[in-house]
């Protein structure tokens, strides 16, 4: 059947429509794929940007925590001690227990006389007697001569400063022969530091002493000895403080060994800068061990737990030190029962107080308790007693429980890596190490005597800056060792060196 012009035109077209519906089904399908694939990524995009801006808000409050942190180091308080004016919650807490609030103490009259300090050194060494003028002691009623005593006279006690002197003193050693001539004999030269030495041993040990326990470099006390009439070079003195460290190495060695032996051991470190002749200087580290008694000073070029095994490694008892993961390898289940220290805890929340202000107070205002038990403790005469742990379990033990809860209602609430997130998490995460003093009376709740211990290396660091190299710290370490013990048995450092 023939088909007219018309109709073969018309099915022209109609194929042709198809063809075109059928690509427009195609493209209608590439079309939904790439919607889907674009909606994927849009979904991508908004998680990723999601993700992003979390994290970017977290990092902005990070720099922002750093910038209070740095502005209140520069013009804030320094001290962490106490606001006398007690916070909301704290006050809340206080009603709510039904407890009387403490009376203020009142001030002192400004017209009241004040105690007179003691002065020391107790013993009167001179006694300088005042006469009456005899020009005042005509009477103008009688017109005699006031010569009758009244008494031993009015007293009065000042201290005064007497300047250091050095002496030059010559040994005459006699010689002496028999009449014969063939028996020859000369005294025994008196005892000297070294061989050949020319100092003496209270110049050796009062330059020792300057420079350990008082933060002296060399060169301010070579100019301060100059004054007083001794003029030696920075040489010789570098000379007689390294040769004395290596005379008195065997005794720094034994200290050592004593506080290895001890039960209870507190540690702490710090950075000590060791110049390179010739390169750049490199960060080494002066690490204390303490006991009651002694301490023991340790130089290292690193803060590997090296030096912490090499100490302690092998003992048992406790060690009371900060977080650092150094001090694990002497703390596994065969080594020391770690304890904490609640000083780093209460300065982790002291930083956060400009970013997170009465949140963080609150948790300082939970932690004040502990401190005031070991206040009272000591004001007590009971520290270390059976009375002191009592003490402890009786009111540091509520007091943690609820603290503890405060952390963890407060844990998910604020970012992790926010100044606050960051003190809380160090609190929860060390919580058994800092929770063990409640078991043993001896056990301090905060390592400040060993940072106090530090706290000279920290002034010589500032005075002397660096220490010439990794002999010269060992050798630092040693004097230091022997000083700090000294001063902690009420010792005279000098006198025990120069003895």
């Amino acid at each position: 059947m023939e088909h007219t012009p018309l109709e073969l035109q018309l099915m022209q077209e109609n194929a042709a429509l198809r063809e075109e519906n059928a690509r427009f089904e195609e493209e209608h399908a590439v079309l939904r794929e790439e919607h889907a694939r674009f909606g994927e990524e849009h979904a991508a995009l908004r998680k990723e940007f999601t993700t992003y801006r979390a994290s970017t808000e977290d990092r902005i409050e990070q720099l922002l925590a750093q910038v209070n942190q740095l502005r209140h180091l520069v013009f804030g308080r320094k001290s962490e001690k106490a606001v006398k004016v007690p916070s909301v919650a704290a006050e809340l807490r206080a009603n709510a227990e039904g407890e009387t609030p403490m009376p203020k103490t009142p001030d002192r009259d400004k017209g009241e006389d004040h105690p007179r300090r003691k002065l020391t050194p107790r013993e009167v060494r001179r006694t300088v007697a005042d006469t009456v003028p005899e020009a005042e002691r005509q009477c103008p009623h009688c017109h005699e001569l006031a010569s009758k005593p009244m008494g031993a006279g009015k007293e009065s006690l000042v201290l005064e400063h007497l300047a250091a002197a050095f002496d030059l003193i010559r040994y005459v050693r006699e010689t002496c022969v028999c009449p014969c001539g063939k028996h020859v004999v000369t005294a025994t030269a008196a005892d000297k530091p070294f061989d050949k030495c020319q100092y003496g041993p209270k110049l050796i040990s009062h330059l020792i002493v300057s420079k350990c326990q008082d933060g002296l470099p060399l060169n301010r006390l070579k100019a301060r000895w100059a004054r007083e009439g001794a003029d030696l070079s920075v040489n010789t003195m570098y000379d007689l403080f390294h040769r004395a460290a290596e005379l008195l190495a065997p005794l720094g060695v034994r200290i050592g060994e004593l506080v290895a032996q001890a039960e209870l051991v507190q540690a702490d470190e710090t950075p000590l800068t060791i110049a390179k002749h010739g390169g750049k200087p490199h960060r080494g580290f002066a690490w204390v061990f303490l006991t009651g008694e002694l301490a023991y000073y340790k130089f290292s070029p690193s803060r590997s737990g090296k030096t912490p095994l090499e100490i302690l490694g092998g003992t048992t008892g406790k060690l009371l030190a900060d977080a650092y993961s150094g001090y694990n390898p002497v703390t596994l289940p065969d080594g020391r029962a770690r304890a904490g220290c609640w000083s780093h805890v209460r300065h982790y929340f002291f930083l956060a107080l400009p970013a997170a202000g009465a949140v963080a107070q609150e948790a300082i205002d939970l932690i004040r308790p502990i401190f005031v038990v070991e206040h009272e403790a000591l004001e007590r005469g009971i520290v270390g007693t059976a009375a002191h742990l009592a003490l402890r379990q009786e009111r540091s033990a509520p007091a943690l429980d609820v603290l503890l809860a405060w952390l963890r209602e407060h844990e998910d609430m604020v970012p992790p890596k926010s100044a606050l997130g960051e003190a809380i998490g160090y609190t929860l995460n060390n919580w058994e190490a800092l929770t063990l003093f409640l078991t043993d009376a001896g056990i301090p709740v905060h390592n400040n005597a060993s940072e106090r211990a530090l706290r000279k290396v920290a002034l010589g660091r500032k005075n002397w800056l660096f220490v010439g190299n990794a002999d010269a710290g060992d050798r630092y370490a040693t004097l230091m060792s022997l000083v700090t013990s000294c001063v902690q048995n009420d010792i005279n450092p000098e006198a025990y060196l120069a003895d």
